[in-house]
């Protein structure tokens, strides 16, 4: 109790409040703003790395570009799996492997989609940043 005693006396001391005398006509204004002074470096130290990050994270095209990068591969990876499957349904009714015709055409007709979903999605993402919108989450 004594600590706290002197720890207040010691920061109050003087009729001093925060530099500022108590009995200066403009104590209260002064007062507020080296409140207001402490709060903005309060802010600044604890917030703006914060804001740095997810404005780095939001407003740039990292996010989209590594989205991008995956999405040959798997898409790759799904019609492989789909072609399997499909072969192995032949080969229980013992018929010989599948031949999808056009897959080609359709693996090139999902990539685009899949990279144009992507790249709406980022755009969205940065518009609803900048806006102040709620940002979009996974599967709305």
């Amino acid at each position: 109790m004594a600590d706290l005693r002197s720890a207040f006396a010691g920061k109050y001391s003087n009729n001093m409040v925060r530099g500022v005398s108590r009995y200066d006509k403009d104590f209260a204004s002064k007062v507020n703003a080296q409140l207001a002074r402490e709060d903005w470096a309060d802010y600044k130290a604890t917030f703006m790395p914060i804001h740095s990050v997810f404005k780095d994270a939001v407003m740039t095209d990292k996010l989209t570009n590594e989205q991008l990068a995956r999405v040959p591969q798997n898409i790759d990876n799904a019609f492989a799996q789909q072609q399997a499957a499909a072969n192995n349904r032949m080969q229980r009714m013992g018929l010989a492997d599948a031949d999808l015709g056009r897959v080609d055409a359709a693996k090139a007709l999902a990539q685009t989609g899949a990279e144009n979903n992507i790249r709406t999605s980022g755009r969205d993402r940065r518009l609803a940043a900048m806006t102040g919108a709620p940002l979009p989450t996974v599967g709305n």
